[in-house]
């Protein structure tokens, strides 16, 4: 007597030339508003750019000069809080 354990893919598949009923499902979203983009353009930019010291740019290895081989820029959001100041008005009278 033999026993089926190990084909029970065969046994469930589908015969045949008999494909399986579909149907065709379909959705609306927003699209998205590039708004932050936008907005972010009006704010003041700060570039900061790092690079090695004239003394790192030698490979360990064979003591050549090293050279870039890609940049990466990446944006963030920085808030700066407000400032606290004295103001001092000096009212002269001419009397």
């Amino acid at each position: 007597m033999e026993l089926n354990l190990f084909n029970e893919a065969e046994v469930l598949a589908t015969p045949k030339g008999h494909e399986p009923e579909t149907e065709k499902i379909t959705y609306e979203r927003r699209k998205p508003a590039g708004k932050r983009e936008a907005d972010l353009s009006e704010l003041p930019v700060e570039t900061v750019t790092y690079e090695l010291a004239e003394g790192e740019q030698v490979c360990a290895c064979c003591g050549g000069s090293l050279h870039e081989m890609n940049t990466e820029t990446r944006s963030e959001i920085a808030v700066v809080p407000p400032q606290v100041k004295v103001v001092r008005r000096l009212l002269k009278n001419n009397n």
